[in-house]
């Protein structure tokens, strides 16, 4: 640690490139070098990689690994990064100062990063070929006898102009020379005509592949919305997994989601259901994003792996001062968390919103299953249970850390799924008498209490 903070000494600047050896105190490890570039923004990126050059001569470097300095959060296009790097590389190698570089590997974790640099020092014009073969889904070839004085939206340059084919959209028929069209798909930015804005390509987003999107149509006479009888219920469900090359952290894990969707069973309702599924289809629904709980997060990871990697070889002092640090960092977490707007109150929001949906009726019957929140096993199962209007003070699931001794956090429930005999349920425990109280749990991974109960006894002995 001390020689990386001896790297850095003194003055620094955007665009000056420091070396660290990381085999300088007898570690073993496949790379020699740690080569750090100072804020690559778009005014010193040339300057980067002209140091860049200089460090790898300087240290008799023969095979190195870059990413695409800049194109990250300095917003430095791939092109321009690639450009400048190709610009380094061939002033050196015009006047034989880059003798001993046998490999340079470009490595990003956005990977059509990856394409542009390949691009760039490529001489191979296969690349271009294909892109107009994928044209043609969304093209044809226009007549030059049907060419007018028109010019071209992209280059303004005449459309009938010598030696230049021209294109036109099959959606819209706008006409554009070749190149100028080729050009504009290879662009990253959105898939439209230059002149009407319409879309000639659905966008693409980042969604993970695994992702399920199901809707069912309820036709619940109690519920009524914008004039509509019943509703349209999308769930969306998102799995855990692996972050991709497209993603802001490729190789990291990700935390997946299960979230709910409401519609009114009307016509207008029926339209926005259909665009919702197209989204769904363009992956464009969700995102894997960035928070700074990730960002805490991240560094809570770094600050548990280098204390793991150095436990052994570390003596006494310098372990305390690590866990120390992850103490902070933990508690950081804990902080930035709290910070989120409405994070107290959005869950009970979202389901006083849901339950305002469902008006029930004391006696109503249970229209479907009744899963437990926490490990979805079934718990009740449709047509078992009515609808019964009591006001309960149900203990907490999980209750505050920093409570009295005696205190039990509770929270009053209006109105609860009742059955008359015990063995309806399908996995349900039951405590002891707490105050004059049995409560339910869920069996099978014993989260409670999720009901009570009841010691009412009606006339007929129910």
């Amino acid at each position: 640690m001390a020689a990386f903070l001896n790297a850095f000494s003194g003055k620094v600047r955007p665009g000056d490139v420091y070396s660290l050896n990381l085999t300088a105190d007898g570690t073993t490890t496949p790379y020699k070098y740690l080569i750090l570039a100072v804020e690559p923004n778009p005014g010193h990126i040339a300057k980067c990689y002209e140091a860049l050059m200089d460090k790898l001569e300087a240290l008799h470097i023969d095979s190195v690994t870059v990413t695409g300095l800049g194109c990250g959060a300095m917003n430095v296009s791939a092109d321009d990064s690639a450009k400048h790097l190709s610009n380094a590389i061939q002033a050196r190698i015009d006047t034989g100062r880059l003798a001993k570089l046998k490999n340079l590997i470009v490595c990003d974790m956005i990977e059509h990063i990856v394409k542009k640099f390949a691009q760039a020092f490529s001489n191979d014009s296969e690349s271009t070929s294909t892109d107009d073969t994928d044209n043609a889904d969304f093209t044809y070839d226009v007549d030059p006898s049907k060419l007018t004085d028109d010019p071209c939206p992209i280059c303004l340059m005449e459309l009938n102009t010598e030696g230049l084919t021209v294109v036109a959209l099959k959606i819209c028929h706008h006409m554009f020379h070749k190149e100028c069209f080729t050009q504009l798909v290879n662009n990253s930015g959105p898939k439209r005509c230059p002149n009407c804005t319409l879309f000639f390509s659905f966008p693409k987003g980042d969604m993970p592949s695994n992702a399920t999107m199901s809707c069912n149509l309820h036709r619940d006479k109690k519920v009524k919305l914008e004039g509509g009888v019943g509703y349209y219920e999308i769930v969306y469900d998102v799995p855990s997994g692996i972050q991709g090359p497209m993603h802001l952290r490729p190789g990291l894990p990700y935390r997946g989601t299960t979230r709910y969707a409401y519609l009114p069973n009307t016509e207008a309702g029926a339209k926005v259901l259909k665009l919702l599924k197209k989204a769904f289809e363009c992956r464009l629904t969700f995102t894997i994003g960035k928070s700074d709980c990730i960002k805490t997060v991240n560094r809570l990871y770094s600050e548990l792996f280098l204390f793991i990697n150095s436990f052994d070889r570390g003596n006494i002092t310098e372990n305390v001062n690590r866990l120390k640090q992850i103490e902070q960092a933990c508690e950081q977490l804990k902080e930035t968390i709290r910070q989120i707007p409405g994070i107290d109150s959005e869950e009970d929001e979202q389901t006083t919103k849901i339950r305002s949906l469902y008006k029930q009726e004391p006696g109503d019957k249970l229209n479907q299953k009744v899963h437990c929140s926490y490990c979805n096993s079934i718990v009740l199962l449709q047509n078992l249970a009515f609808w019964d209007p009591v006001s309960f003070e149900l203990p907490m699931a999980q209750q505050r850390k920093d409570r009295q001794e005696q205190e039990v956090d509770k929270e009053t429930l209006e109105g609860f799924w009742a059955v008359k005999n015990m063995m309806d349920f399908e996995n349900v425990g039951f405590t002891h008498a707490v105050g004059g109280y049995k409560y339910l749990t869920c069996a099978e991974c014993e989260y409670g209490p999720i009901g009570f109960v009841c010691r009412r006894v009606k006339k007929d002995g129910s």
